[in-house]
C-alpha cells in the first residue's frame, strides 16, 4: 500500500469515528431538550423522550435536513457574515422542528419549543467550550 493510501484510510476512519462521537453528543443533547421541554410543557402533554439509538437517528436525518438548504444560503451569499449566520440559523431551527415532529410523537407547537431548547443547549454548549479555549489560550 502507498502511503497516500494509508493516510486517505487513516483519515477516513477518524472522520467515521469523529461522526460517531457528534452523533452521540446530539442524541444527548436531543434527550435534555424533550426532557426539559417535557418539565416546561408538563402533565399529559408530555413528550416520551426517545431512546439513545433512536435520537441517534433523528438528529442524523435533522442534520441532513438542514445541510442542503445551509449550503445554498452560503453559497448564494459567498461566505460566512453574520447575516449568514443568522439565516442559516433560523432554518435550522424551522427544519429541526420540523424533522422533531415527523420522528418524535409529538404536536407542532411542542416540536418546535424541543428545536428551540435544542439550539440554546448546544449554543451553551459551544459557549462554555469557546471561554474554556480562550482562558486556556490566553
Amino acid at each position: 500500500m502507498s502511503n497516500e493510501m494509508i493516510q486517505f484510510l487513516i483519515g477516513s476512519v477518524a472522520i467515521l469515528i469523529g461522526a460517531g462521537v457528534g452523533l452521540f453528543f446530539a442524541a444527548v443533547v436531543l434527550r435534555g431538550s424533550v426532557g426539559l421541554a417535557n418539565v416546561i410543557v408538563g402533565g399529559e402533554l408530555r413528550i416520551p423522550e426517545p431512546s439513545m439509538g433512536w435520537s441517534m437517528m433523528v438528529m442524523l436525518s435533522a442534520g441532513l435536513a438542514t445541510f442542503i438548504p445551509n449550503w445554498i444560503v452560503v453559497g448564494i451569499s459567498g461566505g460566512f457574515d453574520m447575516t449568514t449566520v443568522i439565516l442559516t440559523s433560523l432554518i435550522s431551527l424551522f427544519v429541526y422542528g420540523v424533522v422533531f415532529k415527523l420522528m418524535l410523537p409529538t404536536s407542532y407547537s411542542r416540536s418546535f419549543l424541543v428545536s428551540f431548547l435544542n439550539c440554546v443547549i448546544s449554543a451553551s454548549i459551544w459557549g462554555l467550550i469557546a471561554g474554556a479555549a480562550g482562558m486556556i489560550l490566553t
